[in-house]
């Protein structure tokens, strides 16, 4: 959209809510009417907003000048010199709204959404010229219409479009309390309250109000009153049915409360980050594990969560992520009250519709009872009275603890990366691969008795139980044994059989 004004701080400040407004607006700028209508010609915008009092050129004469070459392109008078002669001529010369100054915010939330009606009144419109005759298509395809209120008397004047909008026959002309009737209760004196207060003020009221004729569906309709004086009070307006508009941010809200509602369930953290790292979205139980409030969250940074020493490595798989995919890492959550929580965060990049990354969007699962369980595990390992050993995937050494390298007589620096067949008996060997192909192929456990060649040559018969572990599609990860030298057990045998 274009908008024009003379005070360069007035059109940056309301670009800056505009866009905040709606992602969708891209607010270009021009000091006056002349560069305007140069923008115009080089880049024709969806949407003109115009002040009126500008040195040279007014925004009526500027209306006019753009009207000549482009007539239905929506043009919104946007200024603070208000009068009924300014707001009569705007409407001669085409103006598709008109609207004044006011201090605060929420003018801009009325100039957004006129500035949305207008531009989607024009789309459709266009989209129904294709078809048939243009100024009834229009009203039809646009969705709204126009009336004229004389306060005093109730009586209305209103436009064939608008008709069509409140499902009365074309040319009526009912009174304002005949009409009102067809609105919802609960939205009847707040109407009256709304015209009242346009009347009283003279500023330009809007409202978005329930409406349902016998002879029609029920309809949610927006609604501007613009006061104009010409010796007397009158209130020219707009009528806008967003109900099909309404129906649709009902249905994404209602798609967005069921989304919530699944991520709220889930027993991992949940979490969506910025390109910067700052957090944008995050489910009840990232609330909860970490303690902060959702307005503790709303923008603070995701390394915040993390001690200083987990830090690097959580932006390094960030960066890691947004470049190359699905990442993994392990860290510690420090929680509002200091506590260190082990967590795996497993994220993916998060991409626009034009294929832009713009986040990560990841699980945490806690990790507790797996590192309790680890630390269990690692306890066993090496304080176990027997020796044992972890392979991987090729059956190849990993590790070992100490009293395996007492049996074996080897170090775990010697043997890691070493295959199985280095500490087998030869004659053995037939029947140990057999077994080792077995685990491989993911046999959960296997038991046999063998004879392995220490590094000082000597053979010792030992007892083995071996133990695969699979991932999900039973694929073998890592097998581990356990063993003890029965040497001494065999010959006692024998000497007893002798």
């Amino acid at each position: 959209m274009l908008h024009v004004d003379d005070d360069p701080e007035f059109t940056d400040l309301s670009r800056a809510f505009l866009e905040k407004a709606n992602n969708q607006f891209a607010v270009e700028t021009a000091t006056g009417a002349d560069e305007g209508l140069d923008r115009l010609d080089t880049n024709p915008p969806d949407c003109i907003v115009s002040d009126y009092n500008m040195p040279g050129m007014d925004g009526l004469e500027f209306l006019r000048a753009v009207r000549e070459e482009h007539p239905d392109l929506p043009f919104v008078l946007f200024t603070g010199k208000g009068s009924e002669t300014i707001a009569s001529d705007a409407i001669a010369a085409g103006v598709t709204d008109y609207l004044q100054k006011r201090s605060g915010t929420e003018q801009y939330d009325l100039l957004t959404n006129r500035i949305e009606n207008a531009v989607q009144a024009r789309r459709e419109a266009e989209r129904a010229e294709r078809k048939d005759e243009l100024m009834r298509l229009t009203e039809f395809a646009g969705g709204t219409g126009g009336f004229e209120l004389d306060p005093d008397t109730g009586e209305v004047i209103i436009t064939d479009g608008a008709c069509r909008i409140l499902d009365i026959p074309e040319q009526s002309n009912p009174s304002l309390d005949r009409n009102i009737q067809h609105y919802h209760p609960d939205d009847q004196e707040r109407i009256r309250q709304t015209i009242q207060r346009a009347c009283e003020t003279g500023e330009q009221t809007q409202g978005t109000w329930r409406y349902h004729h016998p002879d029609g569906e029920a309809k949610l309709l927006d609604i501007t009153y613009t006061p104009t004086t010409n010796g007397k009070t009158t209130i020219r307006g707009s009528i806008h049915n967003i109900t099909e508009q309404a129906e649709r941010q009902e249905e994404l809200e209602s798609k967005r409360r069921f989304i919530r509602q699944a991520l709220d369930t889930l027993d991992d953290v949940f979490y969506v980050v910025d390109v910067d790292g700052t957090l944008r979205r995050w489910n009840e139980t990232g609330r909860d594990v970490t303690g902060y409030s959702d307005s503790d969250l709303d923008g603070m940074s995701a390394l915040e969560l993390f001690p200083e020493d987990e830090r690097e490595r959580v932006w390094d798989g960030i960066r890691e992520t947004l470049t190359g995919g699905i990442q993994t890492v392990e860290a510690d959550i420090r929680t509002a009250d200091g506590r260190r929580l082990p967590y795996e965060f497993r994220g993916a990049a998060l991409s626009d519709e034009t294929g832009d990354v713009t986040g990560v969007v990841g699980i945490g699962r806690d990790m507790t009872e797996r590192r309790q369980r680890q630390q269990q595990f690692e306890m066993f390992f090496e304080d176990s009275p027997l020796g044992a050993v972890q392979w991987d995937e090729e059956f190849r050494f990993e590790r070992v603890n100490e009293r395996a390298e007492a049996i074996l007589g080897y170090s775990e620096a010697e043997l890691r990366g070493e295959s199985w067949s280095m500490i087998v008996d030869e004659d053995d060997h037939d029947r140990v691969a057999s077994v080792v192909e077995s685990l491989l192929d993911g046999d959960g456990e296997t038991h046999i008795r063998n004879r392995n060649t220490r590094a000082d040559g000597e053979t010792v018969t030992c007892e083995w139980h071996n133990r695969a572990v699979t991932d999900a599609d039973g694929n073998t990860q890592t097998i581990f044994s356990t063993f003890e030298d029965v040497t001494a057990q065999r010959e006692r045998g024998a000497t007893d059989t002798d």
